[in-house]
């Protein structure tokens, strides 16, 4: 392999392909780049088995070829030269190849693999059968506006891909609707926005979070983007970049049905107020290492929220280590309302929300699901299900 490319496309490529590699895997695949230069590209692809991503730069081909060289390693050496011109080229080494980077004042050569003997991934497979039969289909969507509906509710779905499909962001849209659905939870909790999207075909899938995070700068770089949907595959591509994901293969929850649709109060109170309080109560909270549940009470009183972070006592009460008052506005009948939830989940979804203010809905039973939106877009919910209400103490 022969090809001339600058340092600056390589450098731009490399610090997107090695958000997924990782040089202490045990997988070959998972440690290392593979480059292939053919057709006046430079063809880079890396992948951490979870997740896979392959990126083109434009390039001088003078010899078509492919090489694995080590990520870590290339990145390092790239990362340090200026925006410049490269030669890069593999040449037989007594273990196999060595990978010569070389430019106008100096050149590094890297030990590098055969990209004839890297295994081919299977996922890549699967696409090929599937492009050959006919199988796959693929439709245009704006990437930039379904990344940040994302991000809006990954922080609820789990990491641990152990948990099914509560570690995955969950995309549905329905045959008999213009909408577009990103959920997630993880049992106890629920976040959804809704979008438009009147052009998409029917669509059922759920992506890994733990991948999503990777894969979220580039939908935002390359929108709109053509999205490709198969019960093996799930993946984003443009001319220059594509990315691909085994989606969770479970059957989704059925999220429509737990989230009521009456409530009897609505309030709403400001979103900067709360959060600076959950934050310190939080601190307050974290610090008792007696128990990991870190409970805040809710209690309305005409125009009055009470705030009461709590910890528990042996499960037979709580004790309160701290309280604030915040004003808050009606958008219902004034009443009286308590209902404690974790600290956590609250703190996580006003640091999501960027709106003034946040409306508060509420249930006459302390123990039914409480839900969250901002004032200004009702399409963005947040449910959460309360912790069993405690018997205060004289």
């Amino acid at each position: 392999m022969i090809c001339e490319v600058t340092s600056g496309a390589i450098h731009s490529a490399l610090n997107i392909l090695t958000s997924v590699t990782n040089p202490r895997s045990f997988s070959v695949e998972a440690r290392n780049i593979l480059l292939k230069a053919c057709d006046g590209k430079l063809r880079m692809s890396s992948t951490d088995m979870y997740v896979w991503m392959q990126y083109d730069v434009d390039a001088n081909v003078q010899e078509i070829g492919s090489v694995v060289v080590p990520a870590r390693e290339f990145q390092a050496l790239v990362n340090n030269l200026p925006d410049i011109a490269l030669r890069l080229q593999t040449q037989p080494h007594q273990w196999g190849l060595q990978f010569l980077i070389e430019f106008a004042t100096g050149k590094y050569r890297l030990l590098a693999y055969d990209g004839n003997e890297f295994p081919q991934w299977e996922i890549f497979k699967h696409l090929k059968a599937l492009e050959d039969t006919g199988a796959v289909y693929g439709f245009e969507i704006d990437t930039a506006k379904l990344a940040s509906a994302m991000r809006k509710v990954m922080f609820v779905a789990s990491m641990d891909l152990s948990q099914g499909v509560y570690a995955g962001v969950h995309l549905q849209k329905d045959a008999d609707t213009s909408m577009l659905d990103v959920v997630a939870t993880d049992g106890y909790r629920l976040a959804k926005i809704t979008l438009q999207a009147v052009d998409l075909p029917e669509l059922t899938v759920t992506i890994p979070a733990r991948s999503l995070k990777h894969a979220l700068p580039l939908l935002e770089k390359f929108s709109p983007m053509m999205m490709v949907v198969d019960s093996g595959v799930v993946g984003w591509l443009v001319d220059t970049c594509e990315i691909y994901f085994r989606p969770l293969g479970q059957h989704y929850v059925a999220y429509q049905r737990v989230i009521p649709q009456q409530w009897a109060g609505e309030v709403a109170v400001n979103r900067d107020a709360m959060l600076t309080t959950l934050r310190r109560m939080w601190n307050v909270l974290n610090a008792d290492t007696r128990t990991k549940l870190k409970r805040v009470e809710l209690e309305l009183r005409e125009y009055d929220l009470t705030i009461t972070a709590q910890t528990t006592l042996d499960g037979s009460g709580y004790e309160t280590v701290g309280q604030e008052h915040l004003k808050v506005d009606w958008r219902s009948e004034p009443s009286e309302f308590r209902v404690a939830l974790q600290c956590r989940y609250l703190l996580e979804f006003f640091n999501v929300v960027r709106d003034t203010n946040v409306v508060l809905c509420l249930q006459d039973d302390p123990t039914r699901p409480v839900l969250f939106y901002p004032a200004s877009d009702p399409s963005f919910i947040y449910l959460v299900m309360p912790l069993q209400p405690v018997a205060k103490k004289d």
